[in-house]
């Protein structure tokens, strides 16, 4: 049984929040550095100010390269942390650190097809996404290395996962979300999204991940209420739905329309240090002020799941 901890936010919302979307995000990551307690996130955003909070940190660093390096179940989405410190920490993180970093990902499982007897989760849309992200960047890092598991050079990842991430960007167009309104999940996929708008270095999957982004905060912005998010999800924990102030999806809301400030947490993080900005012509629904209701229809998923708001 998965016990559960129902935690309820003390923390104060911000008096003066800024105007702009950039300056929203600037100040999230100034309050997560701080008033952030030891995180991987943490990590990642001192590095993108040139500081290393390592120390700090180290627990909760060796923690995720300890669950990558036995390919436990959601070690995709850690791989993705290293990912942002390998890139960011190129210039502030000794040899030593950087190489450990560089063979996680060449020895990392990225795919079922590869050789491997554990217990990663491959079949779910959030994972999909993460391992084919993590396998096109490590490959277009080293792609001339030799990858352990597969024997396949970089470059030959990042090929196969370049087609992979392709395909998974035309099924969601074509049908949406899967995991339909999921305010647990979604945020998961958006942390591919930022990593490989960050440091794919692709035009073709940049502009894959926009589109991407422009269609969730549309969706976001319909489920968005006083700043949020409500509604059927597809897929949501007893947390997420009892305790909604902790919901890390709500940061979306603070960062695109400057509703009330939300938990420092990861997956806001990255979004916070990517230069993605949600569409201003969406701000309407989401604050929607007006006497009449606004009411849309969507259908959602490969079984067309039809929600109603």
């Amino acid at each position: 049984l998965r016990r559960t901890f129902y935690r309820f936010s003390t923390q104060k919302p911000v008096v003066n929040i800024p105007a702009s979307e950039k300056a929203r995000k600037k100040l999230y990551i100034d309050t997560l550095l701080e008033k952030g307690d030891p995180s991987p996130a943490l990590f990642i955003a001192g590095l993108s100010r040139h500081v290393n909070l390592f120390e700090k940190c180290k627990k909760q660093v060796l923690d995720s390269m300890e669950r990558i390096e036995r390919r436990a179940d959601c070690s995709d989405f850690r791989m993705t942390e290293i990912i942002w410190m390998y890139a960011l920490g190129q210039d502030i993180l000794p040899k030593e650190l950087i190489d450990r970093f560089k063979a996680l990902m060449i020895n990392y499982r990225y795919w079922f097809d590869e050789p491997g007897n554990d217990v990663m989760w491959f079949f779910s849309e959030n994972h999909a996404l993460a391992f084919h992200a993590c396998e096109f960047i490590a490959g277009s890092l080293f792609p001339d290395e030799i990858f352990v598991n597969s024997g396949m050079t970089g470059r030959q990842h990042s090929s196969k996962a370049r087609a992979l991430i392709k395909a998974w960007f035309s099924s969601l167009f074509a049908y949406g979300y899967n995991e339909y309104s999921s305010v647990n999940y979604i945020p998961v996929d958006m942390l591919g999204y930022a990593t490989l708008l960050m440091f794919s270095h692709d035009q073709e999957i940049e502009s894959l991940c926009i589109r991407a982004f422009d269609m969730t905060f549309e969706l976001l912005a319909l489920q968005c209420h006083k700043g949020m998010l409500l509604g059927a999800n597809g897929r949501a924990y007893p947390d997420d739905l009892l305790s909604p102030t902790c919901l890390q999806a709500n940061a979306f809301c603070y960062f695109a329309w400057g509703t009330e400030f939300s938990p420092l947490a990861y997956r806001p993080t990255l979004y916070a240090l990517c230069p993605y900005e949600s569409p201003a012509s969406i701000r309407e629904k989401a604050l929607w002020n007006k006497k009449e209701p606004l009411s849309e229809r969507l259908v959602q998923g490969v079984a067309n799941v039809q929600t109603t708001i």
